[in-house]
């Protein structure tokens, strides 16, 4: 039991850091919403938002589960 409490530790951590990186892209977008607001440059970009999915599913598995992550973020990134 000691070992599976130290891993579920190690998953929080992780979780935490995932949390944060998260809350700095958002801030992130949200200065890049303003920018392409005041310029009238359209939200969605759609050849940026599959270069980004094709690095992630490049380097990370499962690829399913990546792809789904991504599209939610470009989904409230748009909001």
């Amino acid at each position: 039991m000691e070992e599976l409490s130290a891993l579920r530790c190690e998953i929080d951590l992780v979780d935490r850091k995932i949390m944060e990186l998260f809350e700095e892209r958002f801030k992130i977008v949200e200065r890049i919403k303003e920018i392409k607001k005041k310029k009238k440059i359209p939200i969605e970009d759609l050849k940026r938002e599959e270069e980004i999915k094709k690095r992630f599913k490049e380097k990370l598995l499962p690829k399913g589960y990546v792809e789904k992550v991504m599209d939610l973020n470009f989904s409230e990134a748009k909001k």
